[in-house]
């Protein structure tokens, strides 16, 4: 954990792990403030396929990216959204 934490504060970035309950560093609130953020998108995520049907880096990420626009474009028909852009 040390590791990864100095690679996170390497790079700029922070952790938004939520920390166990014997662990000294372990802030309550933050990780209940941190909950509530991360709840409605691990919702949405948990509903993708987990296994990729193909092999290849470059074609599962295209898959799974393919996935998310369409998971977008569905939300957007869902919610009567104007389009995004107009015909000519």
């Amino acid at each position: 954990m040390k590791a990864a934490t100095d690679e996170m504060a390497r790079r700029g970035v922070t952790c938004g792990a939520i920390l166990r309950q014997n662990m000294k560093r372990k802030n309550n609130d933050l990780d209940r403030w941190g909950s509530s953020v991360r709840a409605p998108f691990e919702g949405v995520f948990s509903k993708f396929e987990k296994r990729a049907r193909y092999r290849g880096h470059a074609k599962v990420q295209f898959k799974f990216s393919m996935d998310a626009i369409v998971h977008n474009v569905k939300r957007l028909v869902a919610i009567h959204a104007p389009p995004l852009f107009q015909g000519a």
